[in-house]
């Protein structure tokens, strides 16, 4: 019952930097980037780095609110900072911080992984130099015919509600958790279709397919071009307004 919150800290306009300091200098600054999150993070904080510039803490102990407020503190001290890289200072840095915490927004680990990506990826969209925190919006109910995005594709069934992060689907389909889908579905008065790469989120009982016999089908939105997002944001900004 305790929470967990999980930060993923992503250094901004990467290539540009890589291209500008060289891959050796490019080195001693990770290093001294790291040394800014050892240094603000506590001792009971996992910090570890995941990828050519991106670093995760695993904050124990912190909900969703003290998480952000840790993510700011910690976003402002990096972007303040001299890094003591040998690198030209007139260059500064800044990152990115997604953020998700357990048990507020994810049920599990690869769930709390999942939820950060998608913030970071939300921070970055919107200009990068930021903290952005994943929270769960209710779904709009709705009826709309969703196909697979192929010519001559079959529909894969109707979307009973729909969020800007995933639908759900009535389908007799045997899709599995974990299947991605390429997708596309036209909303209400639109005459262009919305597409979307789509990961299937929920199964049956002991693993077998989802079908609408039970709950139905839970479709994650993984890639949606940036107009389709912002056509289905105003689409359900105006349905949650006027309901």
């Amino acid at each position: 019952t305790d929470p967990v919150s999980l930060l993923l800290i992503d250094i901004d306009r990467r290539e540009m930097l890589v291209e500008h300091f060289g891959e050796h200098a490019w080195g001693r600054l990770l290093g001294a980037l790291a040394g800014i999150l050892l240094a603000v993070s506590r001792s009971q904080d996992l910090v570890a780095r995941l990828g050519s510039g991106t670093f995760g803490i695993l904050a124990d102990g912190l909900d969703a609110a003290s998480a952000r407020t840790f993510a700011g503190r910690l976003r402002n001290r990096i972007e303040q900072s001299e890094l003591d890289a040998g690198v030209d200072a007139s260059v500064r840095l800044s990152v990115s911080i997604g953020v998700a915490s357990f048990p507020a927004v994810s049920h599990g680990a690869a769930d709390l992984m999942r939820r950060a990506g998608e913030a970071l990826s939300e921070a970055h969209r919107l200009g990068g130099n930021r903290v952005w925190s994943y929270v769960r919006r209710p779904r709009v109910p709705v009826s709309i015919p969703v196909c697979f995005d192929a010519p001559d594709a079959p529909p894969l069934g109707t979307i009973c509600d729909l969020s800007h992060s995933g639908i759900f689907v009535a389908s007799d389909a045997p899709l599995r958790a974990g299947m991605r889908l390429a997708l596309c579905f036209r909303l209400p008065g639109d005459d262009e279709s919305i597409r979307v790469l789509g990961r299937v989120a929920r199964e049956g009982e002991n693993g077998e397919a989802t079908r609408p016999t039970g709950d139905g089908i839970g479709i994650e939105f993984e890639r949606i071009s940036d107009t389709d997002r912002r056509r289905l944001e105003a689409f359900l900004h105006d349905r949650r307004r006027r309901g």
